[in-house]
């Protein structure tokens, strides 16, 4: 008689979402950061090949075999040449020291979101490489340098669902919109040149691993020019708008108030002046550190570090406060036990109460703040706090 195997239900959604997966980069110069839909208008920059393959007035996403696979030796899809891979209407990017590069790119289905799809689709690894400056021809993979790590998107069996339906992302799956057109939806990513990056002609390469061992790339060539002023006179020239990108992050849902909130009252009617956890009598306290790894206008996504000794410690909280209250936070590999009084003094309680959130060594995080209520991730006090 045969053995019957019955394989645990997530482990047959994982079989079934190990699929082959494909993208490219469409734009490698978007206005808008963490967009919903695709603009053409809002593209002053292309990669190689882009009016044959990505047409910015074709429609956005649909397959022409832009997709590749790299290996050492061809790191790009086509052949270098900047005179007949680049036209008027889909110009070569133009940069500066400094910037803030948004690049552009369609989901292709490959977002874990529970709403339209599952939480089980991979997002492995995302760099930026970059090449010598004023390099002559394509060099070999390993020879160019990464310049940023734009992290993985949170999936897989131990994240809980609701993270997976939380935007902006890290990673690959940065699509707000993605349900609306799983196949064809936007999605951007971003990162900063150095402030120190000399002018001149660079190549650049996005190299996205989707499944472990399974890469796609795509490559741009961008001239970097000193200073903003002078990447806008050559967009202004080229009829671009010029400018640095705008965020459109949107404002999760983290029962933060909202900025004209009067606050809560105290039982006589009076507004409350001091605020507690109410857990303060023989705790220990240690402060943690706080980074930024993506700022935007009017936000930011970061890490706060916890320490391995936390997990051998059975009362403990992290508690984040801000220097104001006219924001919106949201955290990921933690659980809020913030109250609306909390929250009103900017005030955030977190604690991890399931054990998958123990084995991650930061809680992830996204800031949004109004005009009224700029900071840098120094003016975040962070602490441990136990008993």
């Amino acid at each position: 008689m045969k053995n019957i195997v019955v394989l645990p239900m997530c482990v047959l959604v994982y079989l079934v979402t190990k699929v082959t997966g494909h993208s490219w980069v469409s734009c490698t110069d978007y206005t808008e950061k963490n967009g919903a839909t695709w603009d053409q208008a809002k593209c002053r920059g292309f990669p190689r090949s882009a009016e044959r393959f990505a047409n910015r007035f074709g429609v956005f996403g649909v397959d022409t075999g832009y997709d590749f696979g790299p290996s050492e030796n061809r790191a790009c899809k086509t052949e270098r040449n900047d005179v007949t891979q680049y036209s008027s209407s889909h110009p070569m990017a133009v940069y500066y020291p400094g910037q803030e590069v948004v690049f552009v790119h369609p989901t292709k289905n490959h977002v874990a979101d529970v709403r339209c799809t599952n939480k089980y689709i991979p997002d492995r690894a995302n760099k930026i490489l970059m090449g010598a400056r004023n390099a002559p021809g394509d060099v070999r993979l390993s020879q160019f340098r990464e310049v940023a790590d734009l992290g993985v998107s949170p999936h897989g069996f131990s994240v809980p669902d609701r993270v997976t339906t939380q935007y902006p992302k890290p990673g690959y799956q940065n699509a707000p919109s993605f349900c609306d057109d799983p196949d064809k939806a936007l999605a951007t990513g971003a990162f900063t040149l150095a402030s120190n990056l000399h002018p001149g002609r660079y190549t650049f390469v996005w190299l996205w691993e989707f499944n472990e061992g399974q890469f796609y790339s795509s490559c741009w060539e961008a001239d970097v020019v000193a200073t903003q002023a002078e990447r806008d006179d050559r967009l202004a020239q080229q009829g671009a708008m010029p400018g640095d990108a705008s965020s459109s992050a949107g404002s999760p849902n983290t029962g933060a108030p909202s900025s004209d909130s009067s606050g809560p009252d105290s039982s006589d009617g009076s507004r409350e002046d001091h605020i507690s956890t109410g857990m303060n009598m023989g705790d220990r306290r240690r402060n943690l550190a706080v980074q930024y790894t993506q700022e935007w206008p009017g936000g930011a996504q970061g890490r706060i570090r916890l320490p391995n000794s936390r997990r051998t410690m059975t009362n403990w909280r992290v508690e984040v406060q801000f220097p104001c209250r006219e924001l919106n936070f949201n955290v990921w590999n933690a659980e809020s036990d913030s109250t609306s009084g909390m929250m009103f003094h900017g005030l955030y309680v977190l604690r991890q109460e399931e054990g998958w959130m123990l084995s991650k060594d930061h809680i992830g995080f996204t800031v949004h703040r109004q005009p009224s209520c700029e900071f840098s991730a120094n003016d975040i006090t962070t602490t441990l706090v136990s008993m």
